[in-house]
């Protein structure tokens, strides 16, 4: 397993962009960046990843919707099961629940995220000079939501749970972030 700690040309950058209804995009900016220490052109992971909230945030670098976004992407920047997993489509895990809203952190601390949840609003990839990127979504589940992907993720079909959990109603539009209750935990 290929272990890296750093983005690949060391630089760390994040979009903020308001869309229609007050909605807010964050985007991870780097880690398709070519790497710094190759010759050869590349799109660095391969992969960028995208976080919508219909909630005004303030402090961009300071809200929970940001931090969790910086979990996401530290983690697959220091693991490639978490970078492959999220190509390949649905992939789950769990992030440091410090700071964030006290309704996502569950009994252990953390708050559980899907990832690759398709976006009706964002393409699944996109082009660049050196090849193709997937961008990659989002979404911060509940600590219900996260017992149910912890418990069909361990059965045999477990991939068909999360395709279950997204059409669930309760995630009507599933790559965005609303109705918490953001009080820090």
């Amino acid at each position: 397993m290929a272990i890296c700690d750093t983005w690949p040309a060391y630089r760390q950058d994040w979009c903020v962009i308001h869309r229609d209804a007050g909605y807010t995009l964050l985007v991870t900016d780097g880690l398709s960046n070519p790497f710094i220490s190759r010759m050869e052109p590349s799109v660095g992971f391969g992969l960028e990843f995208a976080l919508e909230t219909d909630q005004p945030l303030k402090a961009v670098g300071e809200s929970w919707p940001f931090m969790i976004l910086e979990r996401v992407a530290n983690e697959a920047v220091t693991h490639e099961r978490v970078r492959e997993g999220a190509k390949m489509g649905l992939f789950s895990l769990a992030v440091s629940g410090k700071g964030l809203p006290k309704s996502l952190v569950n009994e252990d601390g953390q708050v559980g995220v899907l990832l690759g949840v398709e976006s009706r609003t964002l393409p699944r990839q996109f082009s660049t000079p050196f090849g193709e990127v997937r961008l990659v979504t989002i979404k911060a589940l509940l600590p219900t939501e996260w017992e149910y992907v912890l418990k069909v993720g361990h059965q045999p079909h477990g991939p068909s749970g999360f395709r279950r959990l997204v059409r669930a109603q309760y995630l009507a539009l599933p790559e965005l972030i609303h109705d918490i209750d953001t009080r820090p935990g």
